[in-house]
């Protein structure tokens, strides 16, 4: 957890404390956390962009399914950029990717250009993908309706000087509606 980096300084001197017990040091810590509450909850804002894009979406649907209409162009659907982070969350991502495509978003997984620590890289996402539609589970979308780009990232953060062409295409579409920047490093930087 980054609130109790235990390479902290502060911690070290209390660690070095005669009577320092850690357990009760550490349950002290997590009810500090608890009780501040987490400093950036953005959840409601965030369901609420999904959900006015969906609203807005499923009526453009609507009027596109009377009769002699052409069907809704899968490059207008309104579309999420997902910022990958550790690879170990990927597979856990893919439920929320899923989750968002079926509600009729396109999604764009942008993962790290090279490898760094223990984040996702294009080609690491890539494969995943691949995997997974091979194990039927993405085979329904094309690569309109999901994409893999590289973030053009070669850093533990994603700097807005080193996006790549690629993401910044993505980024700048007029029907993207917002970015889920996952990992810290990402969604300090990014902004």
């Amino acid at each position: 957890a980054n609130a109790m980096d235990f390479g902290d300084p502060s911690f070290q001197k209390e660690a070095a404390a005669e009577n320092f017990n850690e357990a009760e040091w550490f349950t002290d810590k997590i009810g500090e956390m608890t009780g501040k509450g987490f400093q950036q909850n953005h959840i409601n804002d965030f369901f609420e962009i999904i959900a006015e894009a969906y609203l807005k979406f499923e009526i453009k649907k609507k009027e596109q399914e009377r009769p002699g209409r052409p069907a809704i162009d899968d490059a207008k659907r309104p579309k999420i950029i997902i910022l990958t982070d550790n690879a170990g969350e990927a597979v856990f991502d893919m439920l929320l990717v899923k989750y968002l495509l079926e509600l009729g978003f396109n999604v764009v997984i942008a993962s790290r250009n090279t490898p760094v620590i223990n984040d996702m890289t294009e080609q690491d996402m890539k494969a995943l993908v691949e995997e997974m539609r091979s194990r039927s589970y993405f085979t329904e979308y094309n690569g309109t309706r999901l994409k893999v780009v590289t973030s053009g990232s070669n850093i533990f953060a994603t700097s807005v000087s080193t996006l790549s062409s690629a993401f910044l295409k993505e980024y700048n579409d007029e029907n993207t509606i917002c970015v889920i920047a996952k990992g810290q490093g990402n969604a300090e930087s990014l902004w």
